[in-house]
Order: structure tokens, then sequence, then C-alpha cells
């Protein structure tokens, strides 16, 4: 009977466990983002991929799931994405262009103008060797602003609903970074 217990219990805990993360690519992405005891749960999941490299796994988190890329990105509600680097390729220097690229093209010219020096602050945040299977928190909070981590550890905030908006049009515009991926993130 002892046997047949703990049995059952290793069963459930796999289960449990295995359905608390989500296999995309190379890397597992929790079912849940937890920041600053806000939870967020996994909205949908994909690949940033660029001409045939397979650059890193993302997941966008909402307090409640959505479909509606426009929505997720004005509504000032908790709202986060992880970037978990699966490919040597990244550097601190191309991620930083490629931030800096996706800003400019998912936004409006005044709107880049005018959040440039936030937009710096945040590159500032990115700071760092970046290596295979480093992890990016980018979470929303609107009592707080947009924050920043890096392996588990905090990196700063950036105040404002405006700057929330612009970083995530990069995956959630009209015309993303990459179609593929804003359609992934988008199912739930």
């Amino acid at each position: 009977m002892k046997k047949l217990f703990v049995f059952i219990t290793v069963v459930l805990t796999t289960i449990i466990t295995s359905s608390a993360q989500v296999k995309v690519g190379d890397a597992t992405l929790p079912s849940t983002l937890t920041f600053k005891e806000q939870s967020l749960d996994l909205n949908g999941a994909g690949i940033r991929k660029k001409l045939w490299f397979k650059l890193y796994s993302a997941g966008l988190y909402l307090s409640q799931k959505s479909n509606d890329a426009s929505q997720i990105v004005s509504a000032d509600k908790p709202t986060g994405i992880r970037l978990h680097i699966t490919s040597g390729l990244i550097s601190t220097e191309k991620l930083i262009g490629a931030v800096q690229d996706g800003f400019e093209k998912t936004n409006s010219e005044a709107t880049v103008k005018t959040l440039q020096p936030k937009l710096d602050e945040f590159i500032n945040f990115l700071g760092g060797e970046i290596e295979i299977d480093d992890i990016y928190d980018i979470v929303y909070l609107p009592s707080e602003g947009l924050s920043i981590s890096k392996n588990g550890n905090y990196k700063g905030t950036i105040a404002g609903l405006d700057f929330k908006k612009a970083v995530f049009n990069i995956w959630l515009a009209q015309n993303p970074v990459d179609e593929g991926l804003k359609e992934n993130l988008l199912k739930n």
C-alpha cells in the first residue's frame, strides 16, 4: 500500500509540475509569472526567429487572457513578457540594437523622440554579457511602471503607461518585429 501511495504521489507531482510549464523551442516557460506579488498567467508563447535562426523564446503574461493586441498594449493593467535567450548569436550590442530598431519600427517618430530618454535608460538595464539561457522579465505594473529583471535580478523600473505601450508594441503592434511570434503570443 505504501508503494502505491508513493507511486501516485510521484505521478501527480509530475503531472502538476509539467502542466505548470510550457516548452517553447529550447526553452521552458512557466505558466505563471510572479513579480512583486503580482501573478500573471501565460497568454501565449512563441519563438523569435530571424532568417533561419531561433533567437529567443518569449511568453506573454497577463492578468486576464486576451487575443486583442491593441487592447493588451494600451491597457493600464499588469502585463509581462519573458524573453529566454536560446541563441549564442545574441550579444548585448545586438540585443540593444534590436530593441532600438523594434522601438523605432513599431512606434511613431514623435513617440520615439518623446520617449528616447526612457528608452536609453531601459537599454542601460540590458547591459552586461548575454549567454544562452539568460532570462529577461519585462513587467508593467500600473502603480510602478515597466520593470526589467535579468535572471531574477531586478535591474530597474521606468514609470509611465506611455513607455509600456511603446515597448510592448515591439511584439504586438500592427506591424511587429515578428508577425509569427505575435500570433503565438496571442494564442490563449
